[in-house]
């Protein structure tokens, strides 16, 4: 698990990631920064992502950033584990 945006890039550059799951709020980059950065590598560019925020949802700008799920917090460990795994099948 990555602390930073930074981190979270570094992770993805050495394996191979199938769903990145965010808060908005990171350190030094925010989480959209981290999604278009990203998305804009080939192997990522369908990534799914999941995004927690405590700021307000607005669904043009998550459809802009290619945001599959949106969690408000507070959120449940089983709304991220749904959202998780209904991600991963759809995947596969």
């Amino acid at each position: 698990a990555a602390r930073t945006a930074e981190q979270a890039q570094d992770i993805a550059n050495k394996i191979t990631v199938d769903l990145l799951v965010s808060d908005l709020q990171l350190p030094q980059m925010d989480g959209y920064q981290l999604i278009d950065s990203l998305h804009q590598q080939p192997q990522y560019q369908a990534l799914p992502v999941v995004l927690i925020s405590a700021s307000e949802y607005y669904e043009s700008r998550a459809q802009q950033h290619g945001i599959a799920v949106w969690l408000n917090k507070p959120y449940r460990d089983r709304e991220l584990y749904g959202a998780v795994k209904r991600l991963i099948n759809e995947a596969s």
